[in-house]
């Protein structure tokens, strides 16, 4: 082997010692690193975390019932609506002229009842005059039969009122069908239309929610769901805030049916807060603490610390210098991190647990 080819597997075996002995230390600067702690007793809550997302209770999509081309927006998104304010309205010439001529028919047919009302008036007084005047039986004949055919004719311009003002009263529905109000106070969200646009008939072309009324939606495991119960309590911290702010909130809804999520069953549960904060805005990420069972002076251990074999726990046990691995009984399982111990272990005893665990 000449000098030059010697020198170089020399620099190559040198190069693949740093990168190994690189990998080594890296690899152990990540292990977990292990020391004893105390069995302690605490206070411990039972509960889960979970993830969802922030919504309005109240969203309304909203849209005209027959469509038609759009000739008047009032607000933009992000705009705040009261309940009956209008939004928008779609042409409404054609419904309006019809409006107008059944309203002229009404009107036309209410003279004429009118009319032969104050004409019964006077036949009826004419017959008084004419019994009291002691007239021929005929002639009281006669004017009878005029008040009858009178009578007969006011009963059929009142048909034709009745039915001019239900066509009318028609048409004012339809009038007021071209205009979209808002059925709540809140927020307008989406506004997917401009003015001079055709409106789709029952299509929705603004949203508007309730910003006082949130509530969280998300998915528990079948493992979990049986921990969580209505009315249950939880801490919602929200990604857009931080977590230095936690809101308080109550489970509302569980669905009874499961949702498949990649082969694997879930619930949706619904939990509504208790508190209206202006900061918090609508689909923000939402994390959960839900809490269920509570118990007071348990004796407790980091769940880091649990040994799980042949769906039994165990725990190392660190006394006289020697390591003793010991099948230990849990019961709640805390929101922090800790484990109830119901047996196998007492206070004080010292096991071995992952430092900061």
């Amino acid at each position: 082997m000449n000098k030059k080819l010697f020198n170089s597997s020399i620099i190559a075996m040198i190069a693949i010692g740093a990168i190994v002995g690189s990998y080594v230390v890296n690899r152990l600067s990540k292990r977990p690193s292990f020391g004893t702690v105390a069995v302690t007793r605490e206070n411990i809550t039972e509960g889960i975390n979970v993830y969802g997302k922030v919504i309005s209770e109240n969203v309304v999509d909203l849209g005209f019932e027959n469509g038609g081309k759009i000739t008047i927006l009032t607000h933009k998104v992000g705009d705040t609506v009261k309940k009956g304010e209008i939004l928008a309205r779609v042409d409404a010439s054609d419904v309006l002229a019809q409006l107008r001529q059944a309203k002229a028919l009404e009107n036309s047919a209410r003279y004429d009842v009118d009319q032969y009302d104050a004409l019964l008036d006077k036949e009826e007084y004419k017959l008084k005059s004419l019994k009291s005047s002691g007239a021929s039986s005929s002639d009281k004949k006669a004017q009878k039969e005029q008040i009858d055919a009178s009578d007969a004719q006011k009963d059929s311009y009142g048909s034709k009122l009745e039915a001019a003002k239900a066509s009318a009263q028609y048409f004012a529905e339809k009038l007021n069908e071209t205009i979209l109000r808002s059925p709540i106070d809140g927020i307008i969200s989406k506004q997917e239309t401009e003015i001079g646009e055709i409106a789709s008939q029952g299509g929705a072309i603004i949203t508007v929610f309730n910003n006082n009324d949130y509530k969280t939606e998300s998915f528990v495991s079948q493992i979990d769901i049986s921990k969580i119960s209505l009315g249950n309590v939880a801490d919602v911290t929200l990604d857009s805030i931080g977590t230095g702010t936690v809101y308080k909130a109550k489970v509302v809804a569980i669905d009874p049916a499961e949702t498949d999520m990649n082969g694997i069953s879930n619930y949706k549960i619904t939990l509504k807060l208790d508190n209206f904060d202006e900061k918090i805005k609508s689909g923000s990420d939402a994390n959960i603490k839900i809490y269920n069972k509570s118990k007071n002076d348990a004796l407790v251990i980091s769940r880091s610390a649990l040994i799980s074999e042949n769906n039994k726990d165990y725990v190392l046990v660190y006394a006289n210098g020697k390591e003793e691995k010991k099948e230990v009984k849990t019961g709640l399982s805390g929101v922090n991190g800790k484990v109830e111990i119901v047996s196998g272990l007492s206070e004080g005893d010292n096991i071995l647990s992952v430092q900061g665990k």
